[in-house]
């Protein structure tokens, strides 16, 4: 038999029958379900993810040097994971620009960043320049992240190729945007801050320096002390600890600048893990029961077709062909309904979902929750049919 014949003897009844009815709302209601729970594990796997590699400070051993820089980059050199290793003075520092608006300036190689537009600093000879994220905002970042804070986030190509006059005290110096970066890779929570070359956050620190030496020229109590420790830059969080506990192996004293404690979001994923399996496995059990009871309550329209010719075998393929064409039916309904909620919710949390935690919408949990769910549905009608095998049985030979 061809196999769109399959296909109109499985579909022909399909929303006729009751029970398909009330199998297709239960795979609605599950398969929705799990395209939001695992939709937003990933999200929170992401905001992790960001909280933890997505800012550099976070990623930062302060080291106390016991002689000089040179000699501590020659020890720390053989230990894996450590991005860069730099001055303390060649940091960051905070500026004003022209409109007396605050940038947070950080010092790194020229090869550390990866931009979205415009150049890097390897690409040009300038010295003054920056590279600022793609969302930028001119001032200090507020308490709360909300829509009025939305419409100040500037869209940082616009910035290309234009000037800030930077301002520290007696330091003043035209700085040329030459880049754009992704925020969230690399200043996750903070929009304001700009990169640039380690001399130039050298250069600002020590005119700030000599503007202090200067003021405390008349004052006894005035102590101005040189900063004994190196910035440690790791390349990915998860490997911190083990670095930092190699430096302080080696003699060294060791703080860190920031600090995430992810305990809490990842107990809310182990929640939603469980909850997905919980799903999965009563949804089962539920159409376990519910197709056991449809082979029984179907005997007659089946020897009915018995009748008109379709063996045993037709029947159980037609079976299990309208079982996958309910969950087709479902999936379809969950994508429409999860994109309506997509919508709604982005409409409503505008702020929070753009700089906070954006939604992400995981297509492999999309087709894994499709899979999973056809799964379940197949599995269900496979056990149905062993545990109804007499039934089945009477197919072979049964008369009207």
């Amino acid at each position: 038999m061809k196999f769109k014949y399959y296909i109109f003897l499985a579909s022909k009844n399909l929303f006729h029958k009751k029970i398909n009815i009330l199998n297709i709302l239960l795979l609605v209601i599950v398969i929705t379900m799990l395209i939001i729970v695992s939709s937003f594990s990933k999200t929170l796997k992401n905001l992790i993810n960001n909280q933890v590699n997505g800012n550099l400070k976070h990623k930062i051993i302060l080291v106390n040097r016991l002689g000089s820089e040179d000699k501590l980059a020659l020890n720390l050199e053989n230990i894996e994971g450590i991005s860069y290793i730099a001055n303390y003075n060649t940091y960051s520092q905070y500026v004003s620009t022209n409109n007396g608006e605050i940038l947070s300036l950080i010092g790194v190689p020229d090869d550390y960043l990866t931009i979205l537009n415009g150049k890097n600093f390897d690409e040009t000879d300038e010295n003054k320049v920056l590279i600022c994220p793609a969302n930028f905002y001119l001032g200090d970042n507020p308490e709360e992240f909300n829509e009025e804070f939305l419409t100040k986030i500037h869209n940082g190509v616009n910035y290309l190729d234009k000037f800030f006059t930077i301002t520290s005290n007696l330091y003043k110096e035209k700085y040329k945007v030459i880049g754009i970066y992704d925020e969230n890779k690399y200043s996750y929570g903070e929009y304001n801050v700009c990169y640039t070359r380690q001399d130039n956050i050298l250069e600002i620190y020590n005119s700030n320096r000599k503007y202090i030496e200067e003021l405390c020229e008349d004052d006894t109590n005035c102590n101005i002390q040189e900063p004994l420790q190196m910035i440690v830059v790791v390349n990915n969080y998860d490997n911190i600890s083990d670095i930092e506990k190699q430096i302080q192996n080696m003699g060294y004293q060791t703080t860190r600048i920031s600090d995430v404690n992810t305990t809490g979001i990842d107990f809310i994923i182990l929640i939603l893990i469980v909850i997905s399996v919980f799903i999965l496995i009563t949804t089962f059990i539920i159409l376990l029961i519910s197709n056991n009871k449809f082979i029984q309550y179907n005997k007659k329209n089946n020897l009915i077709y018995k009748q008109l010719g379709y063996d045993k075998n037709i029947l159980i393929k037609i079976n299990y062909l309208e079982s996958i064409i309910i969950t087709f039916v479902s999936f379809i309904i969950s994508i429409i309904i999860c994109l309506v909620l997509y919508i709604t919710v982005s409409n409503n949390y505008g702020a929070q979902i753009k700089l906070q935690m954006p939604l992400c919408i995981s297509y492999l949990a999309i087709i894994i929750s499709f899979l999973l769910t056809l799964g379940i549905s197949l599995l269900s009608w496979y056990l149905a049919i062993k545990n109804n095998n007499s039934i089945i049985g009477e197919f072979c030979d049964a008369e009207i």
